[in-house]
């Protein structure tokens, strides 16, 4: 009688597993390579405008005056900006090709945290892959790869998801995490003004995390909530009182209609469609574009920007199939609140708007994004790693 020894249970499993985090790892060596090509033509940018005027305070090694807050100047950014420039003019003088690098080293950090966190809240692989995918690709990153000035945005979102990673898994060490989430929120504050959000950011992650029950999504997150909203008020006051910003001007706050239109254009760019759009397009009279040929420059990406509007568009239409009506309500409210939120430094100056602003949004968005295809893949990710554990036994 002839016996055939067949692999045993707990090896197929053990090295189908490690089939697939090696798949894994290979998908994001993926979206790094096509985030990477996207993106390097902002590595050979010299500096521009506002680069020579942090240059210039760099030069002076006075590193108590990085954290001076000024009248003159719209922002304080200590870290992300003149301590950014003095560092890295230390290391490269006035090449900025390292300054670049380094700016690109935190977009990706930023990529993969965020779909590490997409990962913590929801449990999904699949989500977490896409939604890294689409961070690392978001159109409205160019400029701020491209202008050293505007590195704070790489920088500042980087420290708010490390911020966030650690409040996330608490569980470990709570009251050690909770203070190193408070800390990176301090360092995230003193890099962009941005990340006055993290309190609200807290409370919508922890909304998906809750069934969206607010007072137990507040329970949850009571003390660092509490915390940063206090530190988030103090630095308010700070700049708006004792230091007020310059209110003139591009930097003119509006309350209209324009603010609306404002809010539909950031939610446009955010969902990867160009720039341009909004200034050839009039939404109040849905006029001709001024300019035939203004799409003409980007029709290299004209396939990349469709699939990416035509995903999120199916990704919006899951959600109205697969939930009920209040759900639906719920999950889409809280989605373009926080979004709204996480504008509100620039949502009424819509002189002044550019789609570099969107970077800490694009956190609730992609939260909202990883909520959608968690229950897309929910039931299928089972299925998908067996699938892909019986394809590759035979390599075992």
């Amino acid at each position: 009688m002839k016996i055939t020894n067949y692999p045993s249970k707990t090896r197929l499993a053990s090295g189908g597993k490690l089939k697939i985090e090696k798949l894994t790892v290979l998908t994001f060596i993926f979206i790094f390579a096509v985030s990477f090509l996207l993106f390097y033509p902002s590595l050979n940018y010299y500096f521009f405008q506002d680069d020579w005027f942090v240059l210039n305070w760099a030069r002076t090694n006075d590193l108590l005056s990085f954290f001076e807050f000024r009248t003159d100047v719209i922002y304080w950014r200590p870290i992300s900006m003149p301590l950014f420039f003095w560092i890295n003019r230390n290391i490269f003088a006035l090449e900025p090709f390292g300054y670049h690098g380094v700016t690109f080293l935190f977009h990706i950090l930023s990529a993969l945290l965020s779909g590490y966190i997409i990962f913590l809240i929801f449990r999904s692989k699949v989500a977490s892959i896409l939604t890294t995918f689409f961070y690392a690709t978001a159109s409205f990153h160019f400029m701020s790869l491209s202008w050293l000035s505007l590195s704070w945005n790489a920088i500042g979102n980087f420290f708010t998801l490390i911020a966030i990673y650690f409040y996330l898994t608490q569980e470990k060490n709570k009251n050690i995490f909770l203070v190193i989430s408070l800390i990176f929120f301090l360092v995230a504050l003193a890099s962009t003004e941005f990340a006055l959000v993290f309190p609200l950011l807290i409370i919508f992650v922890e909304l998906f995390r809750t069934n969206f029950s607010l007072l137990r999504a507040l329970k949850r997150g009571m003390i660092l909530i509490s915390i940063s909203s206090l530190i988030a008020i103090v630095y308010l006051f700070i700049r708006f009182l004792l230091f007020p910003i310059p209110s003139n001007e591009e930097y003119a706050i509006v309350i209209d209609g324009r603010v609306f239109n404002n809010y539909f254009w950031y939610l446009a760019w955010l969902i990867n469609l160009p720039e341009v759009l909004k200034y050839q397009i009039q939404l109040t009279n849905l006029s001709a574009p001024k300019d035939p040929t203004f799409l003409e420059p980007f029709r290299a990406y004209s396939y990349p920007l469709l699939t990416s509007s035509f995903i999120f568009a199916l990704a919006l239409s899951a959600l109205f199939i697969n939930s009920s009506v209040i759900r639906k309500m719920k999950v889409l409210i809280a989605t373009f609140i926080f979004i709204a939120l996480a504008l509100s430094p620039v949502i009424f100056l819509p002189s002044h708007s550019f789609p570099y602003y969107l970077t800490m949004a694009s956190i609730g968005f992609l939260v909202f994004i990883g909520y959608i295809l968690s229950n897309i893949f929910k039931k299928s990710t089972s299925k998908i790693n067996l699938l892909l554990t019986i394809l590759l036994q035979d390599k075992l």
